[in-house]
């Protein structure tokens, strides 16, 4: 493109394109430079002189110094004829300054009223499954009040969805891409779904019945003591948590190449014991700085699964909350941004948007920790365990590299 041409571009990330068409005004939201990164310095060595010059005071988000930016759902303006026409609906609906269906996934997840009030809302860690929009993995959010930067966390940005709030977010395990990829390649995989489809139930819930048969007939105390002896990590696509490792491979100890229903069952349930490990990983990396997470808030369909819910909850020693709306919380929290933006009095001032997602949200419900004294150290142990293969393999790849340099 010639510079000419160029110079009369504008960068926009698609949420803020479509607000701009939706109104024919030009407000973006906050988290822009969290997505877009460009700095003068950085535009320089990637050899960007033009992207520098002329658009770096529309990428960056200081608010009325390089343009209009905005939090969640503040009010852009009217709905336009255009843009009514085009989407099928009146003209002047409040529209309000959008977020990715991510942050959306965050907004309509934490308002899960289990304790309400203003004071359940400060210490937490989200995690929303975007699955729905064909991304690969969900996002995990920390909030704080005030600056706190975490290892492998992209941030924090101030005031993205809440004025006065910072905001971290990480990348996350693929739950459900991961669960449904080790049962499929198992050889028992095909035997089992036979009987699934005649029990019309859900190869997770057949599979958590069995676990818990299992449990029984052995006379054990619980679950977590079937795969005593098993040690799994589980990053096949280098899908891990980006405040974990972000080089470690699949490795597996102790479960020999059983192809009948019982190692498909421990299959199952060492792969949810290690995304339980992997959560505590991430929980344990935010905290370090100074956070003090007290609750997870889970969205998607993982929500439906009870067994992995309970491992993640006495895994990590916190409550998991689930949202009443857990499988449509990227719509629900579109709803609750727009009824931000239609909340706008006569002076343009909004409601606060912690009190629209607190009245929208609905109950939610809570899994408490495990309080078996024998499961609990068992899960610490393995936690210790699973730390110890990410250090290995470090170590292995560091005196391999080692040889191969000399």
């Amino acid at each position: 493109m010639d510079q000419e041409r160029f110079a009369r571009c504008k960068f926009s990330r698609l949420v803020d394109a479509l607000t701009r068409i939706a109104t024919n005004m030009e407000i973006r939201n906050l988290s822009v430079p969290c997505d877009l990164g460009f700095e003068e310095q950085l535009s320089r060595v990637a050899d960007l002189d033009n992207v520098s010059e002329c658009s770096c005071k529309l990428i960056d988000g200081v608010n009325e110094v390089k343009g209009p930016f905005q939090s969640a759902g503040e009010p852009i303006g009217p709905l336009s004829e255009m843009a009514g026409r085009d989407l099928g609906l009146p003209s002047g609906i409040a529209v309000g300054v959008g977020v990715t269906d991510a942050y959306a996934g965050w907004i309509g997840t934490v308002g899960a009223n289990v304790n309400p009030g203003p004071k359940h809302m400060g210490k937490k860690a989200i995690t929303e499954d975007t699955r729905q929009a064909e991304t690969r993995f969900p996002a995990i959010v920390a909030r704080s009040k005030n600056l706190i930067f975490e290892k492998g966390f992209w941030g924090p940005n101030q005031d993205v969805r809440l004025i006065g709030s910072w905001l971290a977010e990480s990348g996350g395990s693929t739950m459900c891409d991961l669960l449904r990829h080790m049962l499929e390649t198992h050889p028992a995989y095909r035997e089992t779904m036979v009987k699934v489809v005649q029990q019309r139930t859900s190869i997770y819930d057949y599979l958590n019945r069995y676990l818990r048969g299992a449990t029984e007939r052995q006379q054990l105390a619980s679950t977590s003591c079937l795969a005593r002896h098993y040690f799994f990590s589980g990053d096949l696509w280098n899908e891990g948590w980006s405040a974990a490792k972000t080089n470690m491979c699949k490795t597996i100890i102790g479960p020999r190449s059983g192809t009948s229903e019982y190692d498909l069952a421990l299959c199952y349930y060492l792969t949810m014991e290690f995304i339980a490990l992997q959560t505590r990983h991430v929980i344990e990396t935010v905290n370090e700085p100074g956070h003090s997470l007290e609750s997870i808030y889970f969205s998607g369909s993982q929500c439906e699964n009870d067994v992995l819910m309970q491992l993640i909850a006495t895994s990590c020693g916190v409550s998991v909350i689930i949202p009443y709306y857990y499988s449509a919380t990227a719509v629900h929290g579109a709803a609750i941004v727009g009824a931000k933006a239609a909340s706008a009095g006569p002076d343009g001032k909004t409601e606060d948007l912690w009190r629209i997602m607190d009245r929208m949200s609905g109950p939610g419900r809570v899994i408490r920790p495990g309080t078996d004294t024998r499961e609990n150290s068992l899960l610490n142990v393995k936690y210790e365990m699973f730390v110890e293969q990410c250090h290995a393999q470090d170590e292995y790849r560091r005196r391999v590299e080692e040889v191969m340099s000399g």
